[in-house]
């Protein structure tokens, strides 16, 4: 005759109930030993050593706007008025400016004038009686610039200065 299993913990010793509890606890740990020491071992498993170093270094450069070498003729004339008259000729435009700007300068420093130069026939800047002190050292400048599409940044190019003496 076979023997019959008894699953009741009534029929069943302290010491068995103890024994089987103890034993369950055992194989649970030993099951998470398990599982969370493969786990710690497949990132280990995964890494690579690269041991060569192949690769092309990347050029890396900024853009200058260089100064303009547009001719420019400044003139004063101090007959019974004082005329400051600065005539840029034609130009070419600078590498990276999208726009062209001329700034005539008062002998005490002040902006006076700025002109947009439109086009490649230059212009001019022509004030007759200038505010303030009209005799001594006037100061222009012609520069280009970039003025970023969709930003109100602008990226300012080196100047082309020059001076006229009024006296």
């Amino acid at each position: 005759m076979c023997p019959t299993l008894k699953y009741d913990d009534e029929e069943k010793g302290a010491s068995d109930v103890a024994f089987t509890v103890t034993r369950r606890l055992r194989l649970r740990a030993a099951v998470v030993l398990a599982l969370t020491l493969t786990l710690l071992g497949i990132p280990a498993m995964a890494q690579a050593a690269f041991t060569a170093y192949a690769g092309a270094a990347t050029p890396v450069s900024t853009a200058t706007i260089p100064a303009p070498t547009t001719a420019v003729a400044a003139t004063c004339q101090t007959q019974s008025q004082t005329t400051v008259k600065i005539d840029v000729g034609a130009y070419t435009r600078m590498p990276f400016a999208n726009r062209h700007e001329i700034v005539l300068y008062d002998p005490a420093g002040a902006v006076k004038q700025t002109k947009s130069l439109l086009g490649a026939d230059g212009g001019d800047i022509t004030l007759t009686n200038p505010y303030g002190q009209s005799k001594g050292t006037w100061r222009y400048e012609l520069r280009g610039y970039y003025d970023v599409p969709g930003t109100a940044n602008t990226w300012t190019g080196a100047a082309r200065t020059g001076t006229v003496t009024c006296t």
